[in-house]
């Protein structure tokens, strides 16, 4: 978001994502279902697995 130079505001608008969730997210009080992950990471122009690290738990 910095590099684009979006604050966490208008970055969760543009994405659709609530921004007191953002909010949790970036501060690891929360973490988000895999379709919120997707959005933010389509939205930074990057996989999921580039952003965030989940277990596969068979």
């Amino acid at each position: 978001m910095a590099i684009r130079g979006e604050s966490i505001a208008i970055f969760s608008r543009r994405i659709g994502v609530n921004y007191s969730l953002m909010t949790e997210y970036l501060n690891n009080k929360k973490h988000p279902s895999p379709p919120t992950a997707k959005k933010i990471a389509k939205g930074l122009d990057k996989e999921i697995k580039d952003i965030f690290f989940y277990l596969n738990v068979c």
